[in-house]
């Protein structure tokens, strides 16, 4: 993983410059074509023992409101961060995620246990990068 991160911007930058911004995609067709070929020999199946419910009602808000958020922050630079349209998307966003987290509060088989957020392992990892981009990620063993 060190290696490919290290290498990745020195890569992705000759390909840039000597043919086009379009080619750092290309690049991830053979590592995708060589994961899928391999992951039926490498990966193990695992099944579960447990037959819980997908959570339908849990997905809809999560999914709209982060479909709100990306759209609200996509056009921001263009419309001016306290246009109407802008701010209507991230308002939207705000009450979707909202109404997710307390769905999922109260939700017999949740799509995201909120439990899991209060082990610092995950719920710091999770927060930091909204909070602290410069702090990417908690060690945990």
């Amino acid at each position: 993983m060190g290696a490919t991160a290290s290498a990745g911007p020195g890569v992705g930058g000759r390909l840039v410059e000597h043919c086009s911004w379009r080619a750092v995609f290309w690049l991830d067709l053979p590592i995708a074509a060589t994961a899928i070929t391999l992951a039926p020999w490498l990966v193990p199946e695992v099944r579960s023992t447990r037959s819980e419910p997908v959570d339908v009602p849990g997905a809809l808000p999560a999914a709209s409101g982060l479909l709100a958020l990306v759209a609200a922050m996509a056009a921001s630079p263009q419309l001016g961060w306290s246009s109407p349209p802008v701010l209507t998307g991230y308002g939207l966003a705000a009450f979707l995620l909202s109404v997710f987290l307390l769905y999922e509060h109260r939700c017999r088989h949740p799509l995201l246990p909120l439990t899991l957020l209060r082990d610092p392992c995950i719920g710091m990892n999770a927060a930091t990068p909204a909070l602290c981009p410069s702090a990417s990620w908690v060690p945990c063993s």
